[in-house]
């Protein structure tokens, strides 16, 4: 029983560990910047680096 219990409590923290790498790399991987995003492509420069600063 403890075995089964120790085998699949590993699986699971593979199975994280897998979901957490490709959440990371898919993020990481996705152009964009998340204040432009929000005030728009057309947005000076002095805006967005104020909303990277607040976010």
């Amino acid at each position: 029983m403890w075995v089964y219990i120790v085998k699949n409590f590993f699986y699971s923290l593979l199975i994280i560990l897998g979901v957490i790498t490709v959440t990371f790399c898919l993020l990481y991987i996705i152009p964009g910047d998340p204040a432009r995003m929000l005030l728009g492509q057309r947005a000076d420069v002095k805006s967005v680096e104020a909303v990277r600063d607040e976010l």
